[in-house]
């Protein structure tokens, strides 16, 4: 039998590690693949007039570089690399600010616009004899708005979780590189032996040992020699 002495602070840098590495793979693919995607469509903007050109572009090297800092997070924790590990658990920090104050802006201009695109949609025939009222249309945008504002909500707290568990994994891993003599050992194993028997002494029969007196009917018996 062995015995896994691994202490809680290896533990929680190995998990902590997993998930950093998980998250910088997966943003390093999604963000390339998104700009990739979106180099493609830039090709069938060249003659555009409406300035779609210069969002897609934007976007393509915002793209670019969030793939590029992902991909040197993967790198920093697959070589233990702080200053690629820093950079990461940085830029995850920005990127939920970023992704805050654009979640509170579209939320703030969904419910204020309601009046106005309820204007343009309501009395509107939709082609099948059936037209939306303004109770209704506004009813159904401001449900609709709602839902997305709630997704929008759970969105930033995963995202806020996945920022913490990478600073998280940075500031272990900043302690194990400055006490390398407390986590050099990663698993102790103690082998833990198989519980013993006490050994049980006999006693030999001793031919000399006199044998105790016996009494029959309260009068000392003593034993015949001759048979």
């Amino acid at each position: 039998h062995y015995h896994n002495n691994r202490s809680p602070f290896i533990s929680s840098i190995v998990i902590f590690r997993t998930a950093t590495l998980v998250l910088a793979v997966l943003g390093a693919m999604s963000h390339l693949w998104s700009a990739f995607a979106m180099t493609g469509m830039l090709d069938s903007l060249e003659n555009d007039t409406d300035g779609l050109a210069s969002i897609y572009t934007g976007l393509t090297l915002y793209s670019y570089g969030t793939g590029f800092l992902c991909l040197a997070g993967a790198i920093g924790v697959a070589k233990n690399n702080l200053r690629k590990v820093r950079l990461f658990a940085i830029y995850y920090w920005v990127e939920l600010v970023l992704n805050f104050m654009l979640s509170t802006s579209f939320a703030y201009a969904a419910f204020s616009i309601s009046q106005d695109v309820c204007d343009q949609v309501s009395h509107t025939d939709f082609g099948n004899g059936e037209t939306l009222d303004m109770e209704e249309c506004l009813d159904v945008y401001l449900d609709t708005a709602a839902i997305a504002t709630v997704a929008l909500a759970l969105n930033l707290l995963l995202k806020l979780h996945y920022a913490l568990a990478v600073h998280s994994y940075y500031i272990k891993l900043k302690y194990q590189l400055d006490h390398p003599e407390l986590t050099a050992t990663d698993a102790d194993v103690v082998p833990c032996p198989y519980p013993g028997y006490t050994p049980v002494n006999t006693m030999e029969k001793d031919v000399n040992a006199v044998a105790p007196p016996a009494y029959v009917a309260g009068q000392k018996f003593v034993a015949d020699e001759k048979n």
